[in-house]
């Protein structure tokens, strides 16, 4: 996928705040729910919860993260433009063709 640079900017600051471990959670996430789900559904058995709310635990975290962020200054939070954007960011950070050319040559 081809993302653009205002995109991709902030990807690469989200990849460092998340870390290796963040990046594979996330990518995890993708390939078993072919997507960022806003929220996944767990054994109650097990978990002893129902459901792990992503979009307001996690994703708040990096919304929150983004604020901060001068290549996103231009979004507005009165048009949702962090809700509707971070998830774009997210995968432009946990994918792998993206990460595997941000590393640098030896």
């Amino acid at each position: 996928m081809v993302y653009p640079e205002q995109i991709l900017a902030a990807a690469s600051k989200l990849a460092e705040y998340i870390g290796p471990k963040g990046v594979r959670y996330f990518q995890l996430l993708h390939q078993f729910h072919g997507g960022i789900p806003l929220v996944v559904g767990l054994n109650f058995q097990r978990k002893g919860m129902h459901a792990h709310p992503i979009h307001f635990r996690e994703g708040m975290q990096i919304r929150n993260f983004l604020r901060g962020l001068p290549e996103c200054q231009d979004w507005d939070e009165a048009n949702n433009d962090f809700d509707d954007n971070y998830l774009e960011v997210l995968c432009a950070a946990i994918d792998r063709d993206y990460r595997i050319s941000e590393r640098p040559k030896s």
